[in-house]
């Protein structure tokens, strides 16, 4: 028996090393290939002469809360049971290997079983907030809530699940970089979730 779940032990650790690997291999080839497309079409944003320092940063998984389920969230119902891993997208910052800066940002995909670069640069602005009001080293995830344009960095904190909002909402008390208890958040969001029309914001 002790065999049996070593043996099962193990392979789940190498099936995870081969995903991060994986996962890993994709974005350095992101990042090549962002290089050489910059090479041919510069960036006015972006000083060529500093993209020799690139590297990749730690990369940040992302979840999403589907308007569906916040629509039935109730009071004191677990924020854990309205978040769903996006096992299929991770960003990974690009940094400065010189001044630690994010400079940009490279976005992978699965497809099936393939992990492809899927966008440069398009969580730039996530990521330099991320940066600027994370704080403590902490094993952050990027919430998206879709339908209302809204992210926030969630952690856990003594057990107890953190939304670190990335926008100001003043009408509702939430104020960028303040952290709140990720139920606190996803209440005052449910009754405008309800009401949600379906057009875009």
């Amino acid at each position: 028996m002790k065999h049996l779940l070593f043996t099962c032990a193990f392979t789940i650790a190498t099936l995870f090393s081969m995903g991060q690997d994986q996962r890993s291999a994709a974005a350095q080839q992101g990042l090549r290939s962002y290089k050489q497309l910059l090479a041919v079409k510069p960036d006015k944003n972006v000083n060529m002469g500093d993209t020799a320092l690139w590297v990749l940063g730690t990369p940040l998984n992302t979840a999403i809360v589907p308007l569906d389920k916040l629509k039935e969230y109730k009071a004191g119902d677990p924020a854990k049971d309205l978040i769903m891993n996006n096992d299929n997208v991770v960003i990974f910052p690009v940094i400065n290997s010189r001044s630690r800066a994010v400079v940009s940002s490279i976005t992978i995909e699965r497809n099936r079983e393939r992990w492809m670069p899927a966008s440069f640069g398009r969580e730039k602005n996530v990521l330099q907030k991320i940066d600027s009001i994370g704080g403590a080293e902490r094993n952050y995830t990027l919430v998206r809530i879709l339908a209302f344009n809204l992210n926030f960095i969630s952690f856990e904190e003594g057990g107890n699940l953190q939304f670190i909002p990335l926008q100001d909402d003043l009408q509702r008390d939430i104020v960028q970089g303040r952290p709140l208890p990720a139920e606190k958040i996803l209440e005052r969001y449910a009754k405008p979730a309800r009401d949600y029309n379906g057009l875009p914001l």
